[in-house]
């Protein structure tokens, strides 16, 4: 009688461990089935050439008078296509230099926003023809936006340009991710006769070949052409020999940066660490980490050198203001989404600025609620010709309304009006 309970618990023991190994086998075969998908469906920039070189102080600069191709590839197949050409000063606009007959010279900052050219237009090149015309007056803007540049690096450049061009008035624009962006260098290279381009959180030319500080910044491949890309989103040959050749370069590359899963390990159980760790694959690991591009505190007071750069404006007593550029979702949200973090870091910029930023949400957009036009792709978050229109428009009309700074304005004795109410933060 007491050991009558025995084949019932036996029972059921066994009826639940059944369960658990079903339950385990049936989720990793849906995380192979859905790894294999992913793998094969990549998302990545690759350009026909490096546009970059190594520069210790501001991370990278363009190499002047240099061109190339570039292409996002979203799922595995490219999604947009861009033609980059170098000024022979090394910036991105169509304006090298500023002509003395100018009565208004502006410099413009920022990320790729800002150096992002359509037929060789910024959206800067774009904001002169719009001051011109708003102003009655000869302007010139130049465009020294940086690819990937966050705020740090955005005031590293304008610090040291500011003193060198001498414009009038300077414009510091970011969009939100820019503000917990750290510091990166770059660094082209040859390795077993194969032309790559590194992003390295180090200055040292050593970091480069650091696992631990460096990662593919893009893939190179000289075959690549703004062409050959445009005939791709027409055609959608996703058997193309390029396209291929381009998947296979890029998974080879990757490799080092991937889990080494081993979807039959006894020793693990991926049901068990996805309910403890969120993450299934959490007990394997990669033979490179990628390096973390971003920072970690919540506000700017501790850099020591940003506080360098804004004395550095300040004391060059040339006027300038913070443009809070509206990326799609925010154009969308009619405000702007940021994070606590990027909430915390824009109020410390404010206070170390003693600025406010110049906000574009909520503005008329020219395109009503499909906001999708002035981006290149769902997948290619970067303006597209209309959204480089639709910004410069934008700035223009806010610094319009903001009076040009009215002191400054007053020197140049244009009639501006000063009796809106600009919206600002």
């Amino acid at each position: 009688m007491k050991k009558r309970w025995l084949p019932e618990f036996l029972l059921l023991f066994f009826s639940i461990l059944l369960i658990l190994i079903f339950a385990e086998v049936a989720y990793r075969y849906k995380l192979y089935s859905s790894r294999n998908t992913r793998e094969s469906r990549p998302w990545f920039y690759v350009s026909s050439d490096s546009i970059y070189q190594y520069d210790r102080e501001f991370g990278y600069s363009y190499i002047p008078n240099s061109r190339a191709a570039s292409v996002f590839l979203a799922e595995g197949y490219p999604v947009s296509c861009t033609a980059g050409t170098v000024n022979a000063v090394g910036n991105r606009g169509r304006l090298a230099q500023f002509d003395e007959r100018a009565e208004l010279k502006i410099l413009v900052f920022g990320d790729s926003f800002a150096a992002l050219a359509h037929n060789g237009v910024t959206w800067p090149d774009l904001l002169q023809d719009e001051l011109q015309q708003k102003l009655s007056r000869k302007v010139n803007v130049i465009s020294v936006g940086r690819d990937g540049y966050g705020i740090l690096q955005i005031f590293d450049l304008a610090a040291a340009m500011t003193k060198t061009l001498k414009p009038d008035l300077i414009l510091i624009t970011f969009i939100t991710d820019d503000l917990a962006r750290a510091r990166f260098w770059m660094f082209a290279k040859s390795i077993n006769d194969e032309d790559r381009l590194f992003t390295a959180t180090d200055p040292s030319e050593q970091s480069s070949l650091d696992p631990r500080m460096s990662v593919d910044t893009l893939l190179l491949n000289s075959q690549v052409t703004k062409e050959w890309c445009e005939a791709m989103l027409v055609t959608h040959q996703s058997a193309d020999p390029l396209l291929h050749e381009i998947k296979t370069q890029w998974e080879r590359l990757q490799k080092d940066y991937t889990r080494q899963v081993n979807f039959l390990s006894p020793t693990t159980s991926f049901l068990l660490n996805r309910i403890m760790h969120r993450d299934p694959s959490w007990s394997f690991s990669a033979l490179r980490t990628r390096p973390r591009l971003r920072l970690d505190d919540t506000s700017f007071a501790m850099d020591e050198k940003l506080r360098e750069n804004v004395k550095t404006l300040d004391q060059l007593k040339i006027p300038y203001y913070l443009i809070h550029l509206p990326v799609n979702q925010e154009l969308k949200a009619k405000k702007y989404i940021l994070s606590g973090q990027e909430s915390s870091l824009l109020e410390s910029l404010k206070q170390i600025t003693d600025k406010q930023v110049i906000n574009l949400v909520g503005i008329d957009t020219g395109v009503g609620e499909d906001t999708e036009q002035l981006f290149l792709s769902l997948y290619d978050p970067h303006p597209s010709p209309r959204g480089n229109a639709f910004y410069a428009r934008a700035v223009a009309d806010a610094l319009v309304e903001r009076g040009i700074k009215m002191e400054f304005a007053k020197n140049l004795q244009l009639d501006i009006p000063h009796n809106s109410n600009p919206d600002v933060r």
